[in-house]
């Protein structure tokens, strides 16, 4: 399991999963200077169940079987500060290798990450290239940036957000951005609960609804 950073909406009810489904490891930012309440609840449930919670940083590898691996691309340190929300910035960043029969099919999960986790990554641009992006903070404005993007260059994308949601997310700038690179965009909001499949070196995304009838199958072969 992975905690991202520690805001609200992203710790959220974690520690019901942890006491229904505890993890073999749990990994986070390890930036919670002001972590919300409901943390102490998450960490109470953690070391219950003798969980082990580990603060990750760049470079760490995580084997997950013969077939894929978790490379973490941030946080790095120095962690970064005086940036607009320095726990988005400093959001756990990993790109999930699925080493298929010809290839290796890669997602890369961004968090709630902005445009100075964004430009510290351009540093190291092969990294971030990518079939699947986790389109960073809900589709806010201020991330999804075009260098990151051209970087990356997605085939598939998708954006977190609930219906009506308060913050006005997904924003049209960040939308317009991966619109303009033509990448095969999906909203929670708009289709629910999404599931990529990577098999036999073809990515496929499963929307639960689709925008206008029921759910359907959209496939690339890669």
């Amino acid at each position: 399991m992975v905690l991202t950073h520690a805001h609200a909406d992203h710790l959220g009810a974690m520690d019901v999963i942890t006491d229904t489904m505890p993890p073999a490891r749990f990994l986070f930012a390890g930036m919670d200077a002001k972590p919300p309440r409901v943390y102490a609840r998450l960490n109470t449930s953690l070391a219950q169940r003798t969980v082990r919670a580990t603060a990750v940083r760049r470079g760490e590898t995580i084997a997950l079987g013969l077939h894929a691996e978790a490379n973490v691309l941030a946080p790095e340190e120095p962690l970064l500060t005086n940036t607009r929300s320095d726990p988005n910035a400093n959001s756990v960043v990993l790109r999930l290798d699925h080493h298929d029969v010809a290839r290796d099919t890669k997602f890369l999960f961004t968090g709630d990450a902005e445009a100075p986790t964004e430009a510290r990554l351009l540093q190291h641009p092969e990294e971030i290239a990518t079939d699947y992006l986790k389109v960073a903070h809900h589709g806010s404005r201020f991330s999804s940036t075009p260098a990151f993007l051209d970087a990356a260059h997605p085939r598939f994308a998708s954006i977190s957000c609930g219906a009506g949601n308060d913050y006005g997310h997904p924003h049209k700038e960040a939308v317009a951005r991966l619109r303009e690179r033509h990448v095969a965009l999906f909203r929670t909001d708009e289709q629910g609960d999404i599931v990529f499949t990577s098999q036999n070196n073809e990515l496929t995304a499963t929307p639960s609804v689709a925008a206008n009838g029921p759910a359907l199958v959209y496939s690339d072969d890669l």
